[in-house]
């Protein structure tokens, strides 16, 4: 059940939910363990998805969790992507948005929801600020 203080509008007058954040998740962010984060992440990313689909936007899904049995543990190499990728910690997801019968390939496309995101917790990084529009994620031990 949603309550009064998890509604917000924005500035077109949609209503929009805010995840109820615990005060270690709002205050204490930088004592978070690997765990927590997954979880804060999980609490934020239907946030964002219920938000592009408040503007009109599709989404199909493109990687999360990249498993180190086939894509090498945190700092090895791997098929492709990063070897230091927070999806390999479960704290990333990319998402593919179509708008009518157009897939958006370009990071400015993807700017109304990354900056929303930002919004959301002092750890959320939109992968638009390093040429990877499509990206949303946590902040871990300064990756992203």
């Amino acid at each position: 059940m949603i309550n009064e203080a998890m509604k917000t509008q924005d500035t077109s007058g949609i209503p929009l939910v805010r995840p109820v954040l615990t005060d270690r998740e709002l205050n204490h962010y930088d004592e978070l363990s690997l765990g927590e984060k997954q979880e804060l992440f999980c609490k934020l990313l239907p946030v964002l998805m219920c938000y592009i689909f408040s503007r009109g936007y599709r989404i199909r899904q493109g990687d999360g969790f990249r498993d180190p049995r086939a894509f090498g543990k945190f700092g090895e190499p791997g098929p492709y992507g990063k070897s230091t990728s927070v999806h390999k910690w479960k704290l990333a997801k990319d998402l593919f948005l179509m708008l009518g019968k157009k897939y958006l390939t370009k990071t400015e496309d993807y700017r109304d929801p990354g900056e929303y995101w930002e919004t959301l917790h002092p750890l959320c990084r939109w992968g638009g600020r390093f040429k990877d529009g499509n990206h949303f994620s946590i902040e871990h031990e300064g990756y992203m």
